[in-house]
């Protein structure tokens, strides 16, 4: 039978020092992925946690960006919304319109990479109506003008 050697005081401290140098490490890994925000300061870091909030996936997010204009973004996914950017699908349209008949429910636009500072912006007027500044009202007028000449 072989002799057992005795560990010597020189080879425990080793394995004493090797036991604090794995949790070290364990910790270091474990604070690396816990810090990737590490580069911010305190309110970016509040603004990374609310855009994670309120940017999950399979959210509709509704906002009215002109007085009778709304618009409705689907998530479709927020892989990279520390970055601001969401992938989703938007629908805008005229509440009014809708409301009354004149046009009906539109359908949401295909998937897109979408800034969230750009995503309410409003391209037509303050008071609504289409993207050119025309309304819905101007155009069926013209076609009647257009159906009583012929």
């Amino acid at each position: 039978m072989p002799q057992r050697r005795r560990d010597t005081e020189e080879t425990r401290n080793f394995k004493w020092k090797l036991e604090i140098l794995k949790c070290k490490l364990a910790a270091c890994i474990y604070d690396g992925a816990q810090k990737r925000h590490s580069h911010m300061n305190g309110i970016q870091r509040i603004q990374c946690w609310l855009r994670r909030r309120r940017y999950r996936e399979g959210k509709i997010l509704l906002r009215f960006i002109a007085r009778d204009i709304r618009r409705e973004i689907l998530i479709v996914s927020a892989a990279r919304i520390d970055e601001g950017i969401i992938t989703g699908r938007v629908r805008t349209g005229n509440v009014l319109y809708i409301s009354k008949g004149l046009v009906s429910q539109p359908e949401f636009e295909p998937v897109r990479e979408l800034h969230v500072k750009e995503m309410w912006k409003w391209p037509g007027q303050g008071w609504g109506g289409l993207p050119d500044g025309t309304s819905i009202a101007d155009r069926s007028k013209q076609k009647g003008s257009d159906s009583s000449q012929e």
